[in-house]
């Protein structure tokens, strides 16, 4: 670039002459270019994509399906939990009272052969029709935040005609499975995000109104439930590239000042953005839950924690009042017992042996509702539980804090039982007991150490009484050096139905050791006699949302698990590791190996270019650098940063969250536009 193309965007401002970037010129050269960007240059891409991937699937889908439309139009009430995982969105078509009965009006007064709200076929054409324009205003937006870079438009249509050559495989299945796309929209949002970052008004109001704009988008962005921890945890990254952008350009602002630079621009903007993202996405979870039908079969709401679930209750079915629960828990009830940590997962044993160790009856911690689930609280003392369960004496008492107790599964008779010798069946750590149901004759007086287990919990008092819902508690065992029970993500093999694993160590993490009693499910006629009940305060819709967030997060980390395992296990979905699946791809072995390259050619200028500009200081060397270094390459350096380490970070959470994936998983996307966007600039700015 010649030297008074780009003299331009510095101004003298001072006495003593000094160069300082004006920012307005420096972004907005884009309004006053001779270079022609028209949006007709996207009907081509409408068209084609059209052609190619709008033709309609068609899947049955359950009854559920066409009753929750029903619930839609007729009482305003929709269920957002009764579709897959990666279906539950607010900004699902039919999970939208508002667009169920807009689409309803609208085919009403058509004409009389077309398809109604209740014609399954009409709405998946629809979402595929939905996909059609998502995936075109991905390609548009792409295009878009090039042209704010001061691209070249050939430049920019080789990055949009990228995009769309590998739309077939990486953003869009040849088989639609009749759902919105929520990986389409996630990167929507956050390449509009970049957009809107990238736009400098000199104006504060049109600049805080564009800051606004960011943190609704963020908001939705942060809001999308089915991408779970990366939808979490990239909002933040964003937000940091605004921290990245004020350091590497807005130093450089002709209107600099230390309480513009840090106050205004590193410290303000950042917290509005913040404020204005968290206010938005619990905004749309507030209605995600006030839409909710309360449903206690429904996984996606028995995933809550039992207090969540019964204020839940309250305040969706019972106008507020408060819920009643039995006050104690006495010997001889039966109860479920579930792990705090799982997702509603119950401590559960069935009628099959582990395949390895004692191979004794398998113990586990099962995610859904089943009569497996209960157990039978018995004292350990001989005496007391014989007379209990022999009925010589009645009177039974309530658990308490310390006291010892055995634990029977109620279906099969057998007893939790640690065994002292044996290593779990998944778990390779030392000193990780197996856990298991053995036989045991509960009128016997012999040794009964191995199943014997004590409640600890939080309490000063040490006669505190076991309560439902309320007393969080761990089981000690009395063998093996005081073990606690615990589970975590560690599923057993196909033998154990991929049912998370249970067993005994020492030095537990604490978080994976508590259970609650969730609920009595039988009592004695003598337990009922003497039943007390106390009402519970109903948890703020605040700290329900809080729940939800949080156990929707381990959720998709749950199902990721144990739908890779089965697939794996069924040899179904050509299914790879997920390592394999992002450096040995085979549809972008040549993007990623431009992308290799680009980046080792940018860190090297990074290394040269420290040298020169760290520290950030206004001397004459660093502001004859910026001044000598093209516009736009110093632009694309910028960007390069940030969005190599958005790469990793995407790649990072994708890895964490998804041991395997399978083949065509959309899961690319975000991290395959960041690619695009780093190779494009660079191109740019060598032609320049």
């Amino acid at each position: 670039m010649e030297s008074n193309v780009f003299e331009q965007h510095f101004s003298r401002v001072n006495l003593c002459g000094k160069r300082f970037l004006n920012l307005d010129s420096f972004y907005n050269e884009y309004k006053s270019s001779n270079i022609k960007f028209s949006r007709v240059l996207m009907i081509p891409f409408y068209v084609a994509y059209y052609l190619m991937f709008c033709t309609p699937v068609k899947i049955p889908k359950p009854p559920a399906f066409l009753q929750n439309i029903e619930n839609g139009l007729n009482y305003g009430k929709v269920d957002f939990f009764l579709f897959q995982s990666k279906g539950k969105s607010p900004f699902m078509f039919y999970a939208n009272i508002f667009l169920i009965k807009a689409f309803h009006k609208i085919s009403g007064i058509l004409l009389y052969d077309s398809p109604k709200i209740y014609d399954v076929d009409s709405i998946v054409k629809f979402n595929c029709y939905a996909n059609l324009v998502l995936f075109s205003l991905l390609i548009f937006l792409v295009g878009y935040y090039l042209r704010l870079k001061s691209n070249k438009s050939y430049v920019i249509l080789g990055a949009q005609y990228l995009i769309f050559y590998l739309s077939n495989t990486i953003f869009i299945k040849e088989s639609q499975d009749g759902l919105l796309n929520i990986d389409l929209l996630f990167n929507i949002l956050t390449v509009s995000c970049f957009i809107h970052l990238e736009k400098y008004n000199s104006n504060k109001v049109k600049d805080l109104i564009n800051l606004s704009i960011t943190g609704l988008i963020l908001g939705m962005l942060y809001s999308l439930k089915p991408m779970s921890l990366i939808s979490k945890v990239f909002p933040g990254y964003i937000i940091l590239t605004w921290v990245w952008k004020v350091i590497t350009v807005y130093q450089f602002d002709k209107e600099r000042s230390r309480s513009r630079i840090v106050g205004y621009q590193t410290l303000f903007k950042p917290l509005v953005l913040v404020s204005t993202m968290m206010i938005f996405s619990f905004k749309i979870l507030n209605v995600f839950l006030n839409q909710a039908v309360y449903d206690e079969n429904n996984f996606d709401l028995r995933q809550l924690s039992p207090m969540s679930q019964i204020s839940l209750n309250s305040i969706k079915n019972l106008d507020n009042h408060l819920i009643g629960v039995p006050k104690d828990i006495r010997y001889m009830d039966t109860v479920l017992i579930r792990h705090v940590d799982s997702l509603g997962g119950y401590l559960h044993s069935h009628d099959a042996n582990l395949q390895t160790g004692s191979g004794k009856q398998q113990v586990t911690v099962f995610d859904h509702q089943d009569q497996m689930n209960e157990w039978i609280i018995l004292p350990s003392d001989n005496d007391l539980r014989s007379s209990y369960v022999s009925k010589n004496n009645t009177d039974y008492d309530v658990v308490s804090k310390f006291k010892p107790i055995l634990l029977q599964h109620k279906i099969t008779g057998k007893f939790l039982h640690v065994h002292n010798d044996f290593r779990g069946p998944v778990s390779e750590k030392e000193k990780a007991h197996e856990v298991s149901c053995v036989e045991f004759d509960p009128l016997s007086d012999e040794s009964h150490n191995n199943f014997e287990f004590r409640i600890e919990y939080p309490g000063n008092n040490v006669e505190s009484n076991l309560q439902v819902v309320n007393s969080e508690f761990e089981l000690v065992s009395s063998v093996a050096s005081g073990c606690k029970l615990l589970s975590h993500i560690d599923r057993l093999p196909p033998w154990g139905y991929f049912q998370q694993e249970v067993i005994c160590m020492e030095m537990a993490v604490p978080k994976k050791t508590k259970f609650v009693v969730e609920k009595i499910v039988a009592s004695t006629p003598e337990s009922i006699e003497k039943l007390e009940y106390k009402f519970l305060d109903n948890l703020s819709l605040m700290e329900i949302m809080k729940d939800y967030q949080t156990k929707s997060l381990k959720k998709e980390k749950y199902d990721d698990d144990f739908q890779s395992k089965v697939d794996s296990h069924k040899n179904q979905g050509n299914v790879i590791s997920n390592k394999e699946a992002i450096f040995h791809k085979s549809q972008l072995k040549y993007l990623h190996t431009a992308f290799i390259v680009v980046a080792a050619i940018n860190t090297c200028w990074i290394v040269k270019l420290a040298f020169w500009i760290l520290p950030f200081e206004e001397g004459d060397r660093n502001m004859y650098l910026i001044y000598a270094l093209r516009t736009s390459a110093f632009r694309q350096l910028c960007d390069f940063v940030q969005f190599f380490i958005g790469i990793v970070v995407y790649s990072f959470l994708l890895i964490k969250t998804k041991e395997t994936v399978i083949i065509d998983d959309l899961s690319f996307q975000p991290a395959v536009i960041l690619e695009i966007l780093i190779i494009f600039e660079y191109i740019n700015s060598l032609i320049y």
